[in-house]
């Protein structure tokens, strides 16, 4: 992907431990972050604001999301999950170091 001549501008990447790695692969490639390509994680752990730069990441409530996780798996051992409900977790996008901003979007 960093070779290719239509290098990506961003990255998003499922948790910040992937984002970080890819922070140094960028890196190790010889771009910048975010100057030639911006990063973004997800689930905002602790390392992602110590980080050089520091990681732009989606929060999330940790703890909310398994406690939702745990119940459902007991419901499902005691037979009482019938239905797939859906549930809304809070996120925020939390903007630091790793992603520049845009002036102008062009489609």
């Amino acid at each position: 992907m960093l070779q290719d001549k239509n290098k990506p501008t961003a990255v998003y990447c499922n948790n910040d431990l992937q984002a970080i790695g890819a922070i140094h692969q960028i890196q190790k490639a010889g771009f910048k972050v975010p100057d030639d390509i911006s990063v973004c994680g997800y689930d905002d752990i602790e390392l992602a604001q110590y980080h050089t730069p520091s990681l732009s990441t989606i929060h999330v409530k940790s703890y909310e999301i398994g406690k939702i996780a745990a119940q459902k798996l007991i419901d499902k051992i005691e037979n009482r999950d019938k239905l797939r409900i859906m549930h809304d977790i809070q996120a925020s996008l939390i903007i630091r170091e790793s992603c520049t901003q845009l002036n102008e979007i062009s489609l």
